[in-house]
């Protein structure tokens, strides 16, 4: 993700119809996910989510890393986000870049270095 997109998914991205998130699981890709209309104004980049994930849609904590992202897949295919965690981002653009190059170079996912630097509690 370049810092680009990270800018275009700015906190004040109003009526964000999608959001793409990572998983604290060694998956390499961005996620896809449909924002539910009550939802739209309240979601920014930098919070954690609530999705389904997997055939069980086992609720699962996201990161929000980015608005309205591209996506290629079918509207069939795209899951709604269950809930928003926090109310405010707990990391910012800078710290997401920053997260992203950790995970790249010790070749883990984004989600996983997110989880390592987000303080418990």
């Amino acid at each position: 993700m370049s810092m680009e997109l990270l800018q275009s998914a700015s906190p004040d991205a109003a009526e964000a119809v999608t959001v793409g998130v990572v998983l604290n699981r060694p998956l390499e890709t961005m996620l896809t996910y449909r924002v539910p209309e009550h939802l739209r104004r309240l979601v920014r980049v930098g919070q954690r989510l609530e999705v389904p994930l997997g055939r069980g849609n086992s609720p699962t904590t996201a990161y929000c890393v980015a608005i309205d992202p591209p996506c290629d897949l079918p509207e069939s295919k795209i899951k709604n986000v269950l809930a928003i965690i926090d109310p405010e981002p707990l990391v910012d653009g800078p710290m997401l870049e920053l997260t992203r190059w950790l995970a790249h170079y010790y070749v883990c996912s984004w989600g996983q270095t997110l989880e390592a630097v987000i303080p418990a509690g």
